[in-house]
């Protein structure tokens, strides 16, 4: 269990990071959404899939 939260939370950290490098950039605001969802998105899975593999562990 303990590799799997360490996983979940490295990948986090990193798109977090992508992220805040986002708003940081001076692109323009439709690219700048584009990119915003599309890190968004991956942080939803990333999330959903260790809620996953977590309700598989723990019942």
């Amino acid at each position: 269990m303990l590799p799997l939260l360490n996983g979940t939370e490295k990948q986090l950290k990193t798109l977090r990071k992508r992220r805040d490098a986002i708003y940081q950039n001076s692109t323009t605001p439709a690219e700048k959404d584009l990119r915003l969802k599309s890190v968004e998105r991956q942080i939803k899975k990333v999330i959903d899939m260790f809620n996953q593999r977590y309700e598989q562990q723990v019942n």
